[in-house]
């Protein structure tokens, strides 16, 4: 079967004016509870330790990576305080089981350079918990004077995963029913929120409902250099993780239809077949295009049927004839090059515009 000519064309002057754009998230709003209004000030995760990498922000992040079974400083910092000033602040941190490393005294995890008393509630963590909470305030006892400081507040050290796998820590904000969360006081004797950026489920705190936060901070526990891929579709699940498309992220590393590597021909063997981890014009672009218009006998594959298929490699001299790891069906999530398991035929538009919105992605593993 030969090649079109007009697929050849588009699927080329496609590849060359992709640009991936990402949007932010839209976070829903939450209206504070009566008893703890809702403020305008911010408190969010910052400048986490070299322990972590990969983070897809160091001021403001939200997604960081770290090597399994060592320890980590998080530093949580408060912005836009209350314009009159306040006189204590307390953090709730959420956490799974085991990951938060408590320190000798709670004064230990208060960076707030106005603070002089701190107390900790449970009084003795473990760490099994799930959850705790830091409370300081500018004196023991009345009168208090007002802090007007703004930047790093508080700072917790986290235990990684004992092996590869995702921690999900949060800071729940107080409400009438989680007076222990995240919160302000003023001098006149008001106790407001933190700016709530997302609702989430904390079992600690509600185990039906999802409860407000006011950041959320997602590690990944592997190792910089980690190979270990569960969907066999040559990405490391670490690369699968992060934020740019073009460095194989945003994807999901128990999906395999979400990085278009097929089937090339390693150079100077014309017979043999490899994978090499990159999304390029001669071997994946045109590697689809030859085969369009091949169908696959017998319909449509099921799921297991497909993954069993595309993980084998084509025929030593079969570059026409239809082949499950060059075929998918239309985008099932929020990305144009984010697509669907085969659908039994090679087409234009879900096959050869499909590999040419990944033109560039590369999964080469880091060293």
């Amino acid at each position: 079967m030969k090649l079109p000519l007009l697929a050849v064309s588009l699927s080329v002057a496609l590849a060359a004016a992709l640009l991936v754009a990402n949007t932010d998230t839209v976070r829903p709003a939450y209206a504070g509870s009566p008893a703890y209004p809702e403020g305008s000030a911010q408190l969010s995760f910052t400048s986490p330790s070299s322990a972590l990498y990969g983070c897809d922000d160091v001021d403001d992040p939200t997604v960081c990576f770290g090597v399994p079974s060592t320890t980590a400083t998080l530093r949580l910092k408060l912005d836009n305080p209350p314009a009159p000033g306040y006189i204590g602040l307390q953090a709730q941190l959420a956490y799974d089981p085991g990951v938060y490393k408590p320190t000798a005294l709670p004064a230990d995890e208060v960076l707030w350079p106005d603070s002089a008393t701190a107390s900790r509630q449970p009084a003795f963590p473990t760490g099994l918990e799930g959850i705790v909470s830091v409370r300081a305030r500018t004196a023991s006892g009345a009168p208090f004077p007002v802090s007007n400081f703004a930047g790093n507040v508080f700072e917790f050290d986290i235990n990684l995963c004992a092996s590869e796998g995702t921690v999900v820590i949060s800071l729940p904000v107080a409400t009438a029913a989680n007076g222990a969360g995240s919160f302000l006081e003023t001098d006149d004797g008001v106790f407001e929120t933190p700016a709530v950026q997302d609702t989430l489920l904390v079992p600690a705190v509600d185990p039906v409902n999802p409860v407000p936060v006011a950041d959320t901070l997602t590690v990944h526990c592997y190792a910089h250099y980690s190979q270990t891929d569960t969907d066999g579709d040559r990405c490391p699940n670490v690369k699968e993780l992060m934020g740019s498309p073009p460095q194989g992220g945003l994807r999901d590393p128990e999906y395999h239809w979400d990085f278009y590597d097929v089937w090339t021909r390693p150079l100077g063997d014309p017979t043999g077949w490899e994978r090499e981890r990159t999304v390029s014009l001669l071997g994946d672009i045109f590697g689809v295009a030859y085969r369009f218009g091949a169908s696959r006998a017998g319909g449509p594959p099921s799921e297991s049927e497909a993954l069993a298929e595309a993980l084998v490699a084509p025929a030593p001299n079969d570059t026409t004839g239809y082949h499950a790891e060059y075929d998918r069906s239309g985008p099932p999530g929020d990305y144009a090059w984010d697509l669907g398991p085969p659908d039994g035929t090679i087409d234009l538009l879900n096959d050869i515009f499909g590999v040419a919105l990944q033109f560039g992605h590369d999964c080469t593993p880091f060293v």
